[in-house]
């Protein structure tokens, strides 16, 4: 078992992996196309450079946010940052795996990352606590794979999942000052069809918005069906006319829960 240590507030908190967990075994290598590369400079926990100069962002995963300007880092942040050099090394030659989109609107490279001996780094970083999954459509690759890496760390409070931050919240309990990643439960009390989102309103005010460019990776899941049931929604949450809004994005985003 690798057992790792993070001090935050004076308060340290240890998380482990085991290595021959059945939930590690394989690799989540399906990939569009596939090409080598260097990494040159480890930026944070999702963000490398490339010897050629790209800028590339892992597919598949947020990471903690490093310090900037004023803000101090967010927890786990440098440990996810020292944990993904400690896995590429320096210079390191991987093999990047790509998805629908090859470009994010940054003009940043968009990839899924394979170090040398196979081994996917989006899951390695999930199955520790160091991220969360984050899936931008069209860019779907991988996701069952990615579920079950970040299931194996949240069931069992590794990393950034032991934090209050990272554990669900009522919908009812949300106040004005909420902001950035939440996971919120709560019941649909309304679903709305407006512009070009539909709106799922959740009990206590929390708009869950799905566009409509966007509505075809939910083709699985009847939307209509959910109203009335109570479920878990994850995503940012910013506040826009006074009200608290979630975007949804993918499926993974919900999880009905018809035990509440």
């Amino acid at each position: 078992m690798l057992m790792l240590r993070a001090s935050i507030g004076g308060a340290f908190f240890v998380y482990g992996l085991i290595l021959t967990s059945p939930a590690y075994a394989g690799s989540c290598d399906e990939g569009l196309s596939r090409s080598d590369a260097d990494i040159r400079y480890v930026h944070d926990g999702d963000t490398v450079f490339l010897t050629d100069g790209r800028k590339l962002r892992l597919v598949g995963l947020d990471t903690p946010e490093l310090a900037r300007d004023e803000r101090p880092a967010e927890p786990f942040a440098v440990l996810a940052r020292d944990e993904l050099r400690r896995l590429v090394g320096e210079l390191t030659g991987v093999h990047l795996l790509f998805d629908a989109e090859r470009r994010d609107r940054y003009g940043r490279l968009l990839a899924h990352v394979l170090l040398e001996d196979g081994r996917n780094i989006t899951r390695i970083m999930l199955m520790r606590g160091l991220a969360v999954m984050l899936i931008v459509p069209p860019n779907h690759l991988n996701t069952e794979c990615y579920q079950a890496a970040e299931r194996y760390a949240r069931e069992r409070r590794l990393g950034i999942w032991q934090l209050p931050g990272f554990q669900a919240i009522p919908s009812e309990s949300l106040t004005p000052s909420d902001r950035g990643y939440r996971i919120v439960t709560g019941r649909i009390v309304r679903i709305g069809h407006g512009g070009t989102f539909v709106w799922l309103n959740l009990a206590g005010g929390l708009a869950l918005r799905i566009a409509a460019a966007d509505l075809g990776t939910f083709k699985s899941l009847n939307l209509e069906g959910l109203l009335g049931q109570t479920i878990e929604a994850r995503g940012y949450l910013t506040q826009r006319h006074g009200e608290l809004r979630m975007r949804i994005r993918h499926p993974y985003a919900l999880t009905v829960h018809p035990d509440y």
